[in-house]
């Protein structure tokens, strides 16, 4: 069955402002981490994108507990990122929509499914398979600079330095799945949340495309305790993010560089900062302004359509299972 996304009106939602970001965090990824980064939140948005909009659906899919979905919806309810419906009545039933907000984290999901059917979707092929349905070719996102065009490469970016620390972070409160745990999930998101969905890990990954590479220097930037940094870089090493390398002999010391697996993560920051840079960025306007230096121009990414050159947005995304896909899904 094919599942297709319908534009709604947005015009009169009522958007809550966000009530668990810290307003002083330096960064829009810090920002938006604080916010989303939980495995759980990325999950259920990752459903809401394919259609699934009832409780019922939702807990199928997932296999969340459902005291655990309804604290997770009733976040994202609070936050502006999906509104509540009633759908029937007597007995209130409730649908759960994207706000226009929520539906702008579209391209993190894009850049995440993107990442995971490239590296980690196993043997069997992705899961699902998504088609643009402007051009009717299959997704195939390109995060790109919207001054020039061209696609955005980490080796391409200069910034402007405001303030680029997140050792104030504000901890999200939610009890976090086992960092690195393998699983057997049928969905690139979830496997991508299931491997590296905790914000500490997000924000490891952040400082490393900022050039921070020593252990002292994550300590610094990140704000993490000793114990949890070590634990998390050496998850990233075994999962092939990072790599080290020696640089003092006596006594031995490393740095932590982003392999390839690890760069390719950069759409996956770029779309996470520019979400954060719309919605979370306050009166003050955006902490960080990365600089394209192909064109000279502070970066506006757009995340497009490699066939048509379209900005890929929600509504106009369609999706069949792939090889790998799980025969239990509920469809939207």
């Amino acid at each position: 069955m094919l599942i297709c996304f319908r534009e709604e009106s947005l015009e009169n939602d009522s958007l809550y402002l966000p009530m668990r970001y810290n307003t002083t965090l330096k960064c829009s990824v810090a920002r938006t981490i604080n916010l989303l980064g939980e495995r759980w939140i990325f999950l259920i948005l990752g459903e809401a994108y394919f259609g699934i909009c009832r409780f019922d659906q939702f807990q199928k899919n997932l296999g969340i507990a459902r005291n655990i979905l309804t604290n997770r919806l009733n976040y994202l309810v609070q936050n502006g990122i999906i509104k509540k419906q009633k759908y029937t009545d007597p007995p209130y039933r409730f649908e759960y929509k994207l706000t226009e907000m929520g539906l702008q984290l579209f391209p993190i999901i894009l850049t995440m499914i993107a990442w995971g059917d490239k590296w980690i979707a196993g043997p069997e092929g992705p899961p699902l398979l998504l088609y643009h349905q402007v051009c009717g070719q299959l997704i195939k996102p390109v995060v790109v600079c919207s001054n020039c065009d061209k696609e955005i490469k980490v080796s391409d970016i200069s910034y402007n330095q405001k303030v680029v620390s997140c050792s104030d972070f504000d901890n999200v409160s939610y009890t976090m799945r086992k960092f690195g745990q393998k699983s057997n999930a049928s969905c690139s998101v979830e496997r991508f949340v299931n491997l590296y969905g905790d914000h500490w890990t997000f924000l490891i990954i952040r400082a490393a495309f900022f050039r921070v590479r020593r252990f002292d220097q994550f300590l610094k930037e990140v704000g993490i305790p000793r114990s949890s940094l070590t634990y998390r870089l050496r998850a990233l090493v075994n999962n092939g993010i990072f790599e080290k390398k020696l640089y003092c002999h006596h006594p031995r010391r490393y740095e932590y560089r982003l392999t390839q697996k690890g760069k390719d993560m950069y759409p996956l920051i770029l779309t996470t900062l520019r979400w954060g840079d719309r919605w979370l960025a306050g009166k003050e306007g955006p902490p960080l302004q990365l600089i394209h230096k192909p064109c000279g121009q502070i970066i506006e990414p757009l995340t497009i359509c490699d066939h048509c050159r379209h900005e890929i947005k929600a509504w106009e995304t369609s999706y069949i299972n792939g090889t790998g896909a799980s025969e239990n899904r509920s469809s939207g």
